[in-house]
């Protein structure tokens, strides 16, 4: 492990992953954090004295790099956890859970034993955003930041090594929108979930009985509403909007309003494949909007009003 990094342990990557070092979860929660806490104190948007300031520098300097190795390093877990096709590619980099953990029996490689269902490797994705379109795609304090193409290929390796879906308060979909995976699979799987068994008994709409350990669950909804808005459009890191960073499913007519950062709208809608009405609000911020892969779904280059 380098030297002049935080360590972290003992530590747990969520419940899934035990006695660990420097656990993904908190390696990227302080780098999705500290810089912008050192941004805040040098605005004065927080009170913060100067041995403060500069601890906070010292620190963003010196952050642990996100964990970062190949599937093999992941082989060390119950055979039952893996699809077929998860384990062929041993070669391909993926996201860790942490620079190590208990439990693992491959010789010379980072061992991982596996004790739940969660995957804390696609945690730089969400909920910290640190990989994705617009964002910064920054693994280490001290190294240049990844091509958006490289961070997709990073994070639909991961996602497809490590990603057990199910429904309820599971996050495949929003890992499987935000690592860019191809847009027919996300909305398979945004169409799998609405069919979870919404009922009208329920107070909220979006409450749905289908669900491991609850009789009402708000959670599955939730989830599925972030995804839609977010194969949408997703906010970047600098105040960029994303408009359809994966495309858009083929022969999906949308109709669409989203309020997005700064206090912008975006809407519009897709018919017949082609991008209609599209408006945003205030008007000078349009210079801030760029376009995903498209395709055929709903064609920008062919807004026709």
């Amino acid at each position: 492990m380098p030297s002049n990094i935080p360590v972290i342990t003992p530590a747990q990557s969520l419940e899934a992953y035990q006695d660990c070092v420097n656990p993904v979860i908190d390696v990227g929660g302080l780098l999705a954090v500290v810089p912008e806490l050192v941004a805040m104190a040098s605005s004065g948007e927080i009170n913060a004295s100067s041995e403060q300031r500069a601890q906070l520098k010292f620190l963003s300097a010196h952050l642990a790099a996100i964990p970062l190795g190949t599937v093999d390093q992941l082989n060390n877990c119950p055979a039952e956890d893996w699809a077929v096709d998860s384990c062929i590619n041993t070669g391909e980099p993926v996201v860790l859970p942490a620079y190590n953990c208990s439990g693992g029996t491959g010789a010379g490689t980072v061992g991982f034993k596996r004790g739940g269902p969660e995957s804390p490797m696609l945690y730089p994705w969400f909920p910290f955003r640190l990989f994705g379109a617009g964002r910064k795609n920054l693994w280490s304090p001290l190294s240049a930041p990844l091509s958006l193409a490289r961070a997709n290929q990073l994070g639909r390796a991961t996602w497809k090594a490590r990603n057990i879906y199910g429904g309820d308060w599971d996050q495949g979909l929003l890992n499987a929108v935000l690592t860019q995976q191809p847009i027919d699979e996300q909305a398979a799987m945004l169409l799998q979930r609405a069919r979870g068994g919404f009922s009208s008994s329920f107070r909220f709409p979006f409450a749905t009985g289908d669900c491991s350990g609850s009789g009402v669950n708000s959670e599955l909804g939730a989830i599925n509403a972030n995804a839609l808005q977010w194969m949408i459009a997703q906010d970047g890191a600098n105040g960029e909007i994303v408009m359809f960073p994966s495309g858009w499913p083929a022969g999906w007519d949308l109709s669409f309003k989203l309020h997005t950062q700064n206090a912008t709208t975006v809407s519009g809608r897709c018919s017949g494949g082609k991008l209609r009405d599209f408006v945003v609000r205030p008007a000078w911020r349009a210079s801030d909007v760029s376009f995903g892969a498209g395709g055929a779904g709903c064609s920008p280059a062919a807004d026709g009003g």
